[in-house]
């Protein structure tokens, strides 16, 4: 459950961005094999879905939602989020199916990254959107 500043921060973040993110957010949450994370500009955590939470071992998002990528995650791991993120919102260009092996859970599997400018109703880019998914045999 989250604490009332997590929501806050949270809603606040959803309203700039539109009623689009949390249906997006919504979908997420429905797809056991894909990962899922909004970060804002700040490098903070807005939202994880439930198989994030599982595969970086927090019971829910309430453990996550407000951090930084950086005091959540190992350096080496934190500094290639924040690398592929920064990328994305300083181009405003996705980066779409990004082979990655760096995931949270340190398990050998190959993961895609898709990752997305999360804009306000201005079009500022506010954050990123992120699905990491299993690379296809």
């Amino acid at each position: 459950m989250l604490t009332m500043k997590q929501e806050d921060f949270q809603r606040q973040f959803f309203r700039n961005a539109g009623p689009n993110i949390e249906i997006l957010r919504q979908m997420a949450d429905s797809m056991a094999d894909v990962l899922f994370n909004i970060v804002d500009g700040e490098n903070r955590v807005v939202a994880f879905n439930k198989a994030n939470c599982a595969n970086c071992n927090f019971r829910d998002e309430s453990e996550i939602v407000g951090r930084r990528i950086e005091d959540s995650f190992p350096a080496v791991l934190a500094d290639a989020y924040m690398s592929l993120y920064a990328e994305v919102r300083e181009t405003g260009v996705p980066v779409r199916d990004r082979l990655c092996a760096h995931g949270a859970d340190r398990s050998t599997e190959l993961r895609v990254a898709n990752v997305f400018p999360v804009r306000n109703g201005k079009g500022k880019i506010i954050g990123t959107a992120t699905f990491y998914r299993p690379v296809s045999n």
